[in-house]
Parts: C-alpha cells; structure tokens; sequence
C-alpha cells in the first residue's frame, strides 16, 4: 500500500507540475549551456531511443537516437550514432530524408541537408515535426534514408511531446 501511495504521489506531481518524465523514449526539457557549462535561457525539448541501421557494410546494426526541438519552433536537431553510441553517422551521398508514421497512419517527410555535424547530428525546420507530433498518439515510427543505402529505424513516444514544449514554450 505505501508503494501504490508512493507512485500516485509521483503521477499526480507530474501531472500538476506539468513536468515529463525524464527518461529513455520520454520527452524531457532541460536548458542550453555557454561556453562555460553555464545553462542560458535558452531551452528545449529532447528524446532519447534507440534502433537499428543498415547500409552497404552492415544490416541491422544498434542505433542510438537523439531528436531535440529548440524554443523558437524553428530548430529541430537528429542525430544518429552508429554503433551503439561509438561512431556518429557522417554524412548522406546526396542528401537524405527524415520519414515519420503516425498509429492513425498520417505520413511526414522532411528533405535533410547533405552534411551532419561531428556529433553525427543534423539540424532541421521543426514546424511540420512539431504539428505532426502534437496530433499523434502513442508511437511514432521514424526512418532516415539517404538516395543510395543507408537506412535508420527507430521508433518515437509522442505521449507527452505537447505537455513538454507547452512548458518549454511557456519559460
């Protein structure tokens, strides 16, 4: 009974407070920091999953995900790193594509830029992403591809994503 009364205690602070849980394929919110690990006013939204790429040299390999969205709406960050956190993809033979599937089977594309960063990340318009992901329910799943042969799977929680940047939006 303290267990039960414990973890309803939890969910109603959540609830009340607005706050997401901050765990793996949960958005959570947090800060940018400056050049000194100092947090600036600036804010985001993040997610964190994993899943699997193939290209010429592997299929189905361990994939580490990060998708961010900055407070401006604008900015939306992927990034994909092979491996298992040990080799940050480097870049699309003619530019790529960001692919997402909704469970009402509503479909999204995004044309990506040619070069990733040295963290293996990406930066994209986030206003589509953003409306997709407010209407979604439960489960997103997402492919990255290039036009030649490297494929990235993994799947997206959209349970929370409003709750998460209407507070992110409202800081």
């Amino acid at each position: 009974m303290k267990h039960l009364s414990i973890s309803l205690f939890v969910v109603l602070l959540l609830v009340i407070t607005g706050q997401v849980y901050a765990g793996y394929n949960w958005w959570s919110y947090g800060h940018f920091t400056d050049e000194f690990g100092e947090r600036t006013k600036n804010t985001f939204i993040e997610i964190e999953t994993e899943g699997v790429f193939s290209n010429s040299a592997t299929t189905g390999s361990k994939l580490y995900v990060q998708v961010l969205v900055s407070k401006n709406g604008r900015d939306g960050k992927i990034a994909l790193i092979e491996y298992n956190k040990q080799r940050p993809a480097q870049y699309f033979i003619g530019g790529g594509y960001f692919k997402l599937k909704n469970a009402a089977g509503d479909i999204e594309q995004y044309r990506l830029p040619h070069k990733w960063n040295q963290e293996g990340a990406m930066w994209f318009n986030a206003g589509a992403f953003i409306k997709f992901m407010k209407k979604s329910i439960g489960e997103v799943q997402c492919i990255v591809y290039d036009e030649h042969s490297s494929l990235y799977k993994f799947k997206l929680n959209s349970d929370g994503f409003t709750n998460a940047y209407n507070r992110m939006k409202g800081n």
